[in-house]
């Protein structure tokens, strides 16, 4: 089993663990869901420059690309559903958990890749329970709250442009 069928199985495991579902509207998802691919994409692009020689493989680099690729994917078919699903939103959860994995060992040197991805994790139980996931206790006490990962996450997004 490799990691990202790992991560995809995991958020499937808690669901019959019972959460009421959420009160975010669609757009709010939809939104959300942006937010983290557009935030994350910004942030990782510059993860080939990181000051002091820290070298990342071009293996890590194609699979960080992948999961770029797949959020990018996943916004755009969430914005165009009326109803977001839980097996989007459970990609978007497996894309952003491997896309941190992968992004770990550089966070000393490159702390605005350390705080994109503290954002679109503090936004993944919003997401979850807004499906009717249920979401684990330890992951709804992050270090960031939903509306500071939203604008820091914006504010990245549009920092690119």
């Amino acid at each position: 089993m490799n990691r990202r069928t790992l991560c995809l199985a995991m958020p499937a495991t808690l669901l019959p663990l019972g959460c009421a579902p959420g009160t975010a509207t669609p757009n709010t998802i939809a939104s959300d869901v942006q937010l983290i691919a557009t935030g994350l994409t910004s942030v990782l692009s510059t993860i080939t420059t990181i000051p002091g020689g820290v070298t990342i493989s071009p293996a890590t680099m194609a699979q960080i690309q992948a999961e770029l690729a797949i959020l990018q994917t996943d916004a755009a078919q969430v914005g165009s559903l009326a109803t977001p699903n839980a097996t989007l939103v459970q990609s978007v959860s497996g894309a952003v958990t491997l896309i941190a994995s992968l992004a770990t060992p550089f966070f000393p040197a490159a702390p605005a890749v350390a705080v994109a991805v503290q954002a679109a994790l503090a936004l993944l139980p919003v997401l979850v329970a807004a499906v009717g996931g249920a979401v684990p206790a330890a992951a709804s006490r992050g270090a960031m709250s939903p509306a500071a990962a939203r604008a820091w996450l914006a504010a990245a997004g549009a920092a690119r442009g």
